[in-house]
């Protein structure tokens, strides 16, 4: 049986998700990354370095 907090993380989680995949503009986003990935344009990508740096 899943506790109160597992089930309001996975609530979480899934009305972040709901709420990408409802905006046209993320998800045009998504899949023009996938397919700049999918082509090897990594070029288009900000290293995970240079991104923890400003977090």
């Amino acid at each position: 049986m899943k506790s109160s907090i597992e089930y309001l993380e996975q609530k979480e989680d899934l009305d972040a998700t709901l709420k990408i995949v409802a905006d046209e503009n993320s998800m045009r986003n998504l899949r023009a990354a996938d397919q700049a990935w999918e082509a090897g344009r990594v070029q288009e990508f900000t290293s995970w370095n240079k991104v923890k740096r400003h977090v």
